[in-house]
């Protein structure tokens, strides 16, 4: 069994290689702020749970909305 930061790098590392961004798939701007905000450079597990959580929110925020 891997470890949530092992995912989150497998997940971080085929988002590099289909949109040049590691962070795509836990990001909902899509402007790749967060390489400047949070000075990222490279896998960071604290920034992608924090955006991966951040992202969940929302969803579930939305879809409370929605019913």
């Amino acid at each position: 069994m891997i470890t949530v930061e092992e995912a989150n790098k497998r997940a971080y590392e085929k988002n590099v290689k289909l949109h040049d961004c590691g962070y795509w798939g836990v990001c909902d701007d899509h402007a790749c702020p967060c390489a400047i905000d949070k000075n990222v450079d490279g896998f960071d597990n604290k920034v992608y749970q924090s955006m991966k959580e951040d992202l969940q929110k929302q969803v579930n925020h939305d879809w409370q909305i929605e019913i």
